[in-house]
């Protein structure tokens, strides 16, 4: 496994689900099956791994009748093997279902992120503290599980006999076409989280694991105002929250503090009247660069590997 140390880590999320966020405090966990990768939490029951079910199998029937010879004991875990694996699928299935996966990303101004899990840029993104105690629960026996890991990319699936350890890193490896992601995943036993409704599980968060909102270009007007007025309440002031702004002369984006934004908006109408919206996505504003620009230094946070 790649070790990584990283500083800032950011969530996408639909408008929506920020609305949630900040309603009701938790944020979810989703199982494997519902990731958006089909080959999401894979193990390749490889020739190697077929064998180990039958030499333990063999192992166990020695232990269990040691007059046997050992020849037809061979011969009938062999016999075994289809219903073996069918076992081994069995667990996989079990195991993959107690799961629930928190992904979060280094790279939160990707235009690519953006367009996949921020609503085609109607979401927003959000900082999370991912030192907040808040965030880890200690596993009091084997039928929980709670860690913290950077995914690994390769050209290679996990392969084995599926188990807690294998599922697990199977969960922590995805293909070098992910690579762009910069994907870290909180993973938790679903007996560890909230049973919120249908298939979806949620962990109950303290509100100063959120550090920062950034609203996405087309988040939506409407729920614009509601998110902010949610944000400047006691329990969330301590939330820097800002805006992403799509960059007129370039590809990319910059930031600008959610409070500037309407100014900015203001700005343009005064020159352009109706036109101001497409203004702001194709007409460089000096004024407006020099005085509400943030640097993308600002909120890209640094890792070392």
């Amino acid at each position: 496994m790649t070790i990584k140390s990283t500083s800032r880590l950011y969530k996408f999320m639909r408008a929506d689900g920020l609305i949630r966020l900040l309603e009701n405090k938790s944020i979810r966990f989703t199982q494997p099956e519902f990731l958006n990768d089909p080959y999401e939490c894979h193990v390749t029951l490889d020739t190697n791994a077929r064998q180990k079910l039958v030499s333990d199998f063999y192992a166990y029937l020695i232990e269990k009748e040691p007059s046997k010879e050992k020849c037809h004991l061979q011969e009938r875990a062999e016999a075994n093997e289809p219903s073996l694996v069918e076992m081994a699928l069995k667990q996989f299935r079990t195991l993959r279902s107690e799961l629930g996966v928190l992904s979060l990303t280094e790279s939160p101004m990707n235009l690519l992120m953006w367009a996949h899990y921020g609503d085609e840029h109607r979401g927003a993104v959000v900082e999370i503290d991912i030192q907040h105690h808040s965030l880890f629960k200690p596993s009091k026996d084997d039928t929980e599980f709670s860690g913290f890991f950077a995914v690994n990319y390769s050209a290679e699936k996990i392969a084995g006999i599926p188990n807690r350890e294998t599922v697990i890193d199977s969960l922590l490896t995805k293909s070098t076409d992910w690579q762009y992601e910069n994907e870290w995943r909180f993973i938790r036993t679903t007996n560890l989280l909230r049973h919120a409704k249908d298939q979806i599980y949620v962990a109950d968060i303290d509100p100063a694991v959120i550090k920062q909102v950034i609203f996405g270009a087309r988040f939506p007007d409407e729920l614009l105002e509601s998110a902010a007025t949610k944000l400047k309440s006691e329990t969330f002031k301590h939330v820097e929250v800002n805006k992403a702004v799509m960059n007129p002369h370039k590809f990319g984006m910059r930031i600008v503090k959610a409070s500037d934004f309407g100014w900015m908006q203001l700005h343009r109408s005064h020159h352009f009247g109706e036109f101001a919206k497409e203004a702001m996505l194709v007409i460089p504003m000096l004024e407006d660069e020099n005085q509400y620009g943030v640097s993308l230094d600002h909120i890209s946070g640094g890792h070392s590997g």
